[in-house]
């Protein structure tokens, strides 16, 4: 083995470990903002009779949190984008904490579905920038190790496989394969 290629070796097994380890904290980040999104569901209805709301106060508490994502979802992710994704995300998840928390103790609907609104914003920064970190650490062209979008079902490349090895099989025995029968086919 090579003086350079030894020397490889390291810097690969670094930038697969940071490729790991970014992809376990963006995990873990998603995971948390969909245990916070789906939290409320198991106690919405205590805390709209404890905090004397209505139907459409309940109404609002749960979609609360879906809506400051989809408002906030493209807005941070450019602010992750422009400012760095680990900042964005170290604020999105602290300001996650602090909205839970402010959800937990909320003297009032008003400020629970204020809260829910906020962890929408905090959980779409959290996941723009979870998402962006994954993008930048595996950028396109580092052999092949990228997953891409095709649209293509994921056993299309083993279909492929199969119809190749069938193919080939076929102009081997000119064609006995593809049809079943048993006498050969002359080959041109």
């Amino acid at each position: 083995m090579s003086t350079a290629a030894i020397a490889h070796i390291p810097k690969a097994r670094t930038e697969a470990a940071a490729e790991t380890r970014t992809l376990a904290v963006a995990a873990w980040g998603t995971l948390l903002v969909l245990a916070v999104f789906s939290a409320v569901v198991t106690t919405v209805g205590d805390s709209v009779q404890s905090l004397n709301g209505d139907v459409s106060s309940q109404t609002w508490a749960l979609s609360g949190m879906s809506l400051g994502l989809a408002v906030a979802l493209l807005t941070v992710g450019a602010l992750a984008d422009a400012f760095g994704r680990r900042r964005v995300l170290v604020l999105s998840s602290s300001l996650l904490a602090v909205t839970s928390a402010l959800g937990a103790v909320a003297p009032s609907m008003t400020v629970l579905i204020a809260a829910r609104i906020l962890q929408g914003v905090a959980g779409a920064g959290t996941l723009a920038a979870a998402l962006g970190a994954i993008g930048h650490a595996s950028p396109p062209g580092t052999g092949g190790r990228r997953p891409r979008a095709s649209g293509e079902p994921p056993w299309a490349p083993a279909s492929r496989s199969v119809r190749s090895r069938a193919a080939r099989s076929r102009r081997r025995s000119g064609g006995a394969a593809a049809t079943g029968s048993r006498r050969s086919r002359p080959r041109h």
